[in-house]
């Protein structure tokens, strides 16, 4: 199997542990394939639900080791010679791009109650169970064919952040072992809700008050 990853022309954290679980689980046959990164306004949240994700640099060491070819997503037949292409990081993908059941997304929320950004703190303002939801991407925002959804388990002494932390493990998780969550094929039936801007600071605050009260709601 050759896979193919998108991912940003910046250092990314969450792109290196794909690139790592897929040479670990012997799938050596990659390529990445770097996506325009357009730059987004600096936020200050109070809740940070996802590790760092810029700033780790061995991605260029990795692909020298195993001889991993590296092109621009505009380069023509980039997609030649892969099975599918999984999305490590990236923002809205070109229309022109998109094949119909070839780029493979992981979104941090269940599609299609929670959709958009920051869906992890959406989930807890909304009274929603929290998951993540493997899927076709198309050109709709987190609409594409859903393949895959994994409830983020939730206990007792559970804190936001164990939470958080578990539930981005979950994500890696599907990302590297995508065609074994494929065949599972466990989905969930959603009311479909319109997708989420990144979250304010003021619903944040909600988030952490509403926080204990959700858990309790949710734990078994």
């Amino acid at each position: 199997m050759k896979i193919g990853v998108l991912t940003y022309s910046l250092n990314h954290f969450k792109t290196n542990q794909i690139v790592r679980g897929l040479i670990a689980r012997g799938i050596k046959k990659i390529k990445i394939i770097i996506v325009p990164f357009k730059k987004f306004k600096k936020r200050n949240p109070i809740i940070n639900h996802r590790p760092v994700q810029f700033g780790e640099n061995s991605l260029s060491k990795i692909c020298n080791k195993y001889k991993i070819k590296i092109i621009k997503i505009e380069e023509k037949k980039v997609f030649n010679g892969l099975d599918f292409a999984i999305i490590g990081g990236s923002g809205i993908i070109n229309k022109k791009y998109i094949k119909k059941n070839f780029i493979i997304n992981c979104h941090p929320g269940l599609i299609p109650q929670t959709r958009g950004l920051d869906s992890f703190k959406w989930a807890i303002l909304k009274n929603n169970l929290i998951g993540n939801t493997l899927h076709f991407i198309d050109n709709e925002i987190d609409e594409g064919k859903i393949l895959h959804q994994k409830l983020t388990k939730i206990y007792k002494n559970d804190t936001m952040k164990t939470l958080a932390k578990r539930h981005y493990k979950n994500e890696i998780d599907l990302l590297i072992n995508f065609d074994c969550h494929m065949k599972k094929k466990r989905i969930y039936k959603l009311t479909k809700c319109p997708a989420y801007l990144r979250m304010p600071v003021d619903l944040e605050k909600k988030v952490i008050l509403g926080f204990n009260k959700w858990k309790k709601k949710f734990t078994k």
